[in-house]
Order: structure tokens, then C-alpha cells, then sequence
């Protein structure tokens, strides 16, 4: 899951230590759920994949991660 990746890279920017909770909490205030993440749990634990995000959630997670990325980037640049 690329959102936990950016999520403690975001973690080590700030000087926090990354925790599941904050993580849930993040990705139900991005898409108001937490569909996305118990779909990266059941593959994560190799049982069987439904296909039940909707589409407004995974687009709303893409373009967060998009700007977050920009954004670490931007910051990497800065301290390189």
C-alpha cells in the first residue's frame, strides 16, 4: 500500500512515530472509509480479493498520494 509507504516517510519528515491507528484515521479521513485498507489486508494475508472500493474512494487516495509524493519530493530536494 503506497499510502502507508508516504505515510511514514511523513512520519520520519516530522519526527513522529508512525502507528496503525493514525494510519486507519488517515485513510478514513481521506476516503471516508475504510474499504481500501481491508482490501490491502485480505491480499496482504493472501484471502480471497473482493472488488468492492468504490471508485470516488480510490480516486480521492490516488490524488492524495499524488500530492504527497510532490510534496516529499519537493522536501528531498531541499535538504540534498
Amino acid at each position: 500500500m503506497r499510502l502507508r509507504g508516504t505515510y511514514i516517510v511523513d512520519c520520519l519528515i516530522k519526527n513522529k512515530i508512525p502507528t496503525k491507528k493514525e494510519l486507519l484515521n488517515l485513510i478514513k479521513k481521506i476516503s471516508g472509509s475504510l474499504k481500501a485498507y481491508e482490501g490491502y489486508s485480505r491480499v496482504k494475508n493472501n484471502e480471497k480479493e473482493k472488488n468492492e472500493l468504490p471508485t470516488e474512494e480510490s480516486a480521492r487516495l490516488y490524488n492524495y498520494l499524488i500530492k504527497k509524493i510532490n510534496e516529499q519530493e519537493k522536501w528531498a530536494k531541499t535538504k540534498s
